[in-house]
């Protein structure tokens, strides 16, 4: 073949080569960074449905206690309780 002999005592890669290298790496990099997007969207939403979980614990308190729902969030906020740092990881080496 005719190309054969022009390659033979050349090193290096074509352009065509570091083309489709080029491409294979940004398909597989942006694959990457829609999947880590997708995962993050999912922590969100887990996060945001323990928190109203834990808002609606506190509306069902607040109602039991008084007889009726809360006007306001002021009014709720004796019932919702936010761990501190501490409280959520456990910092005592001894238990």
């Amino acid at each position: 073949m005719w190309w054969s002999k022009s390659r033979k005592n050349k090193r290096g890669y074509t352009l065509v080569e570091l083309a489709i290298t080029g491409g294979i790496v940004s398909l597989v990099a942006a694959a990457a960074v829609f999947g880590v997007a997708r995962y993050r969207n999912n922590a969100e939403d887990a996060r945001m449905e323990k928190e109203l979980g834990s808002i609606y614990q506190a509306v069902q308190a607040y109602r039991l206690v008084y007889g009726r729902f809360p006007a306001s969030y002021a009014q709720l906020s004796e019932f919702i309780t936010v761990p501190n740092f501490d409280q959520r990881y456990e910092l005592n080496p001894n238990p």
